[in-house]
């Protein structure tokens, strides 16, 4: 039984390193550090005790990814506008950040779903 607790714990658990270290290194391409600093605190801080908390967080964490996707494509522009000069590349700029972030932020949630549900299983199989 040790064993078996043993072998699906560490499956799980590599599991959810793997998929969450693939959903930072897709956020790097956003080049959204305040997102990126946000969401590493809620990894420290969302610890699943068991499968469902992990499905909770995860879908949390998508949803998490579309709103902030979306609200990219609006602000990331304006601010564009703001950094740069010529408004016209600082707007295509951040069209350009905007569009990334409303496909990677979601895909990177969708990782962290796999990455906190995987988590919440290895824990309840430690229990």
């Amino acid at each position: 039984m040790s064993l078996m607790k043993h072998t699906i714990g560490g499956t799980f658990s590599a599991a959810s390193k793997i998929s969450s270290g693939i959903s930072k290194g897709m956020l790097f391409l956003t080049d959204d550090d305040k997102y990126i600093n946000d969401r590493d605190k809620k990894k420290i801080t969302e610890k699943p005790n068991n499968f469902i908390e992990g499905i909770g967080y995860g879908v949390f964490s998508v949803a998490s990814g579309v709103f902030h996707g979306i609200t990219d494509l609006a602000v990331k522009p304006y601010e564009g506008i703001k950094e740069e000069k010529n408004g016209f590349k600082g707007f295509g700029k951040g069209l350009l950040k905007g569009l990334a972030g409303v496909v990677i932020k979601p895909v990177s949630g969708v990782f962290d779903l796999v990455s906190k549900t995987t988590e919440g299983i290895k824990n309840t199989v430690k229990e």
